[in-house]
């Protein structure tokens, strides 16, 4: 299950196990538009910048573009041998990237839908991958445990960030460029030492407990961040690279303060794992996506949460 926030907050797109994605209404609740067409369970779903299209990723190895207003699929995005755990736009809607269980991570001409590079990391698979803020980058995440930043246009790996224990199942870039923020076990992380990109922040959450922030270019720990029961889903910075939100097994989704590695505000009963959860563009809203099946957008004033303004069912039961 994923949630993902329009560019302008007004809609939230959700993926689910029943092999569809939804749209739904962000204010009230109503569900927009059911996307089908995937033959087996849909592992992820983002908006275009435009809110023109939403690109999804399945398990049944291929990535869809579809009209969102329609809930017609416009193009099929084939090629991985494996399952595809992700898919997004890069900033300007040009392009698409797709991460597959095959080992690539895929680039796509979102207009046609030709595949026009392949990034090959290994044997091992990818989780996830996602475009730097200008584009020119991508950051892969890793089953061995690195994350890989991607020069776009010429299609090689520039830097490796590799951590000794563990899985990487995801890795993004923060708005500022200045820190990495990594999830996992309480080990050192090695890191290569080839030169960062111009866009050299990024954030690499994994199954554990802990998360460090670090400066990407030095590799320094700069704080550590604490407090789930169980392990991590996910981690994501803020729009204004101010806080960090995290999902974890305790059913609990925190949102932390980056200037003292606090945790300023804790967003509970949720009735199982909080998978995914990601802050709407303007930072007033949270949008928790849980594995009993439901997702539940909460309204936020600089990270305090006041309410939790609504439940939205992901069972296709309630929706067209």
């Amino acid at each position: 299950v994923s949630v993902c926030f329009s560019e302008n907050g007004s809609q939230i797109v959700t993926a689910s196990e029943d092999r569809t994605a939804k749209v739904w209404n962000a204010s009230t609740g109503e569900c927009m538009c059911s996307l089908r067409g995937h033959m087996y369970a849909v592992s992820s779903a983002a908006f275009s910048p435009d809110r023109r299209h939403i690109v999804t990723a399945s398990r049944d190895r291929t990535a869809k573009v579809w009209n969102p207003l329609t809930g017609e699929c416009v193009r099929t995005l084939a090629g991985h041998g494996d399952i595809v755990w992700s898919a997004e736009f890069s900033p300007d809607g040009t392009s698409i990237v797709t991460a597959s269980w095959d080992g690539t991570a895929k680039v796509w001409n979102a207009q046609i839908g030709e595949c026009v590079r392949t990034l090959a990391v290994n044997r091992e698979p990818l989780w996830s991958a996602v475009f730097s803020p200008d584009g020119s980058s991508i950051v892969t995440a890793s089953g061995d445990g690195t994350a890989r930043i991607w020069n776009v246009r010429r299609g090689i790996c520039v830097r490796t960030l590799a951590q000794k224990n563990g899985d990487l199942p995801s890795a993004v870039f923060s708005p500022d460029g200045n820190y990495i923020l990594t999830t996992g076990e309480e080990s050192e992380d090695e890191y290569s030492p080839v030169q960062a990109p111009d866009e050299s922040c990024m954030l690499s959450p994994t199954h554990n407990a802990t998360a460090k922030v670090r400066n990407l270019r030095t590799g320094e720990c700069v704080c550590t961040l604490a407090g789930h029961n169980g392990g991590t889903h996910s981690a994501l910075f803020s729009p204004d690279g101010r806080y960090i939100l995290t999902t974890g097994e305790d059913r609990m989704a925190k949102v932390w303060s980056l200037s003292t590695g606090k945790c300023v505000r804790t967003l509970g009963e949720h009735t199982r794992d909080v998978i995914s959860a990601v802050f709407s563009p303007d930072g007033f809203r949270i949008a928790t996506a849980n594995d009993d099946g439901s997702a539940s957008v909460w309204n936020t004033r600089v990270c305090s949460i006041l309410l939790e303004v609504r439940r939205l069912s992901l069972r296709p039961r309630n929706a067209r």
